[in-house]
């Protein structure tokens, strides 16, 4: 009897979450939108370019609000660090604070950046990077990143459905951060960008 009453609330919530789908779906495809124009502005080769600008759509897993998770932020704003990329061209960021978030039924506290780039030129981004199962195998396997408004309360929402790929997959022209061993997981995050279809 319990077993049956966890799994209708679970369900109900998953219902109640895809209510809210056509607002979503538009939002994700403005989102998708966005990084394809993003994608087309990329500096590059020659061969690059018109890669680059064949793209008319990006390959993404189906939108699924069961990766839309809410995170609380803890916010602690460490010192810089130079953290690692491609091209072996650090680049200053700090940790923000740290996301407590539950995700596929596991919770999970993770490390949330803050380029010192973004501070200087008055930007409110924070940086979340992760790497997870599918890396290598449908998708970028250096990892891939979300971009978050500083949030004015300390909880918001984690979308996945919104991660993208770093640069660098599109152009050698630029070097993208490593994604740090603590913003790993370990499960397949089937939501957001994918490498091809």
């Amino acid at each position: 009897m319990r077993s049956i009453l966890i799994f209708s609330f679970l369900l109900s919530i998953h219902v109640c979450q895809s209510q809210d789908h056509p607002t979503l779906l538009r939002e994700q495809a403005s989102f998708q939108e966005h990084w394809l124009q993003r994608y087309h502005s990329l500096k590059g080769s020659l061969d690059e370019q018109a890669k680059l600008k064949a793209i008319d759509s990006l390959p993404f897993f189906p939108f699924d609000s069961l990766f839309r998770v809410v995170a609380k932020l803890e916010a602690t704003q460490g010192n810089y660090f130079q953290l690692q990329t491609t091209q072996q061209r650090p680049v200053w960021y700090r940790t923000y604070g740290h996301l407590s978030f539950t995700l596929a039924g596991t919770k999970y506290r993770m490390p949330i950046y803050q380029s010192k780039s973004s501070v200087m030129s008055g930007e409110s981004e924070l940086f979340f990077p992760f790497t997870d199962l599918t890396n290598g195998s449908g998708t970028y396997e250096g990892g891939r990143y979300i971009e978050i408004p500083i949030p004015t309360g300390n909880t918001f929402i984690l979308d996945f459905n919104k991660s993208f790929n770093p640069y660098c997959v599109y152009s050698k022209m630029y070097s993208c951060e490593l994604v740090p061993t603590e913003n790993h997981f370990d499960i397949k995050i089937v939501a957001g960008i994918k490498i091809k279809d």
